[in-house]
C-alpha cells in the first residue's frame, strides 16, 4: 500500500529524480522557463516557488540555502 507516500517516481531512482529536479528548476531560474511535461513541472513547482521566495528575501541566509540547490551540478 502506499499510505504517505507523496510525489511521483517517474521510474527512476530517487538520486536521479532529485537531480532531474534541481535541472529542472536551474532552468526555470535561469532561463525563465522549460519545455517539460505537465506531471514534471508538478513536481518541480514547489522547489521552483521556494527559490523565487528565497531570492525575494535579500539575506545571507537565504542566498546560501539557494545555492545549496542552484549550484551547478557538474
Amino acid at each position: 500500500m502506499r499510505h504517505a507516500r507523496m510525489g511521483r517516481r517517474f521510474d527512476m531512482p530517487t538520486s536521479q529524480r532529485l537531480h532531474m529536479f534541481r535541472t529542472i528548476t536551474q532552468a526555470v531560474i535561469r532561463d525563465g522557463g522549460v519545455r517539460t511535461t505537465q506531471a514534471r513541472a508538478k513536481e518541480v513547482q514547489p522547489m521552483v516557488d521556494k527559490m523565487i521566495t528565497l531570492g525575494k528575501a535579500n539575506t545571507v541566509h537565504a542566498r546560501r540555502m539557494a545555492f545549496t540547490t542552484l549550484a551547478d551540478l557538474n
